[in-house]
């Protein structure tokens, strides 16, 4: 077992992936990933070593959450993709820049961004980069921001008013 790059278990029980997970972590395993329903098991998960756990849980929240704000948003370009972070204190929220929205075209340094929320990526014609004051948003472009607010549905909710 040794010899395995990676090791998911994915049998219907908990327990079964728990202790498999943690086995092939004692064989020396350098990727395991534990699929789990019960968020109750992720603090003895982390204890014994298993940092990466898929909670089917916490993806099926996701993907609702997603698709509930982006159908409530119509003015400014919706959830694409959305990720809880560190136990859902934070969310990392991707979105794409429509043409004609407010922010186009306009230094990140001349606007506001709200308290909380950080644009971390932006991925144009397949380049990521890491902006900085003097980069734009521009029609088309993915968005990715980190958030501590709960609830964002839109980018144009990232900016403050005025």
């Amino acid at each position: 077992m040794a010899d395995a790059h990676a090791f998911i278990p994915l049998s219907d029980r908990d327990e079964e992936n728990l202790m498999s997970g943690f086995y092939a972590t004692q064989r020396g395993v350098k990727k395991v990933i534990v699929k789990s329903s019960r968020d109750n098991y992720s603090a003895i998960m982390h204890q014994m070593g298993l940092d990466s756990i898929i909670s089917t849980r916490t993806v099926a929240c996701n993907t609702i959450l997603r698709t509930v704000r982006s159908r409530a948003s119509r003015s400014f370009a919706a959830v694409e993709r959305m990720y809880r972070l560190m136990d859902g204190q934070a969310e990392a929220l991707e979105f794409i820049a429509q043409v004609g929205d407010p922010y186009i075209h306009v230094p990140l340094k001349d606007l506001h961004v709200i308290r909380d929320a950080l644009i971390a990526v932006i991925v144009r014609d397949g380049q990521v980069m890491v902006p900085f004051g003097n980069d734009t948003i521009e029609a088309g472009d993915y968005v990715v921001v980190i958030s501590r607010r709960k609830g964002l549905s839109a980018l144009g909710e990232v900016f403050k008013r005025g």
